[in-house]
């Protein structure tokens, strides 16, 4: 793993800043229904935050994208960046986030890049677990 992963990071540092008009998304937000009392992951909000700094702070704007249910943290963390980023946030059914991914490659300036941090994949049966 680590082998095939050589190189990554700086091969997408390249394309970023090497794209005309980049815009880079950041998706965020674990939601784990079974914490007390329900709530969001916090790991990924830090490395979102970081990332998302440095990338306005280099002039290259930033769409954070959480869904509703961690939309209250991920929100408390874009309001205390030292640049502006933009939040989006949307509902966890399919059609929300069909509708979102759509309005934002429509928009005036289409996200370029999109980076996952902290983001649930689908588990082998095909559906997303939360935790």
């Amino acid at each position: 793993m680590v082998g095939f992963a050589q190189g990554g990071l700086e091969h997408a540092a390249r394309s970023i800043m090497s794209t005309p008009n980049a815009h880079v998304g950041i998706v965020t937000g674990f939601f784990i229904r079974n914490a007390v009392p329900p709530s969001p992951e916090t790991d990924g909000l830090g490395g979102m935050a970081h990332m998302a700094a440095g990338l306005a702070n280099a002039g290259i704007p930033v769409t954070v994208i959480s869904d509703a249910p961690c939309s209250k943290a991920v929100w408390a963390i874009t309001t205390e960046l030292p640049e502006t980023v933009a939040l989006e946030i949307t509902s966890v059914s399919k059609a929300s986030v069909v509708a979102l991914r759509e309005r934002l490659a429509a928009g005036e300036r289409p996200i370029t890049h999109l980076i996952a941090i902290e983001r649930v994949a689908p588990g082998s049966d095909g559906k997303p677990h939360r935790e």
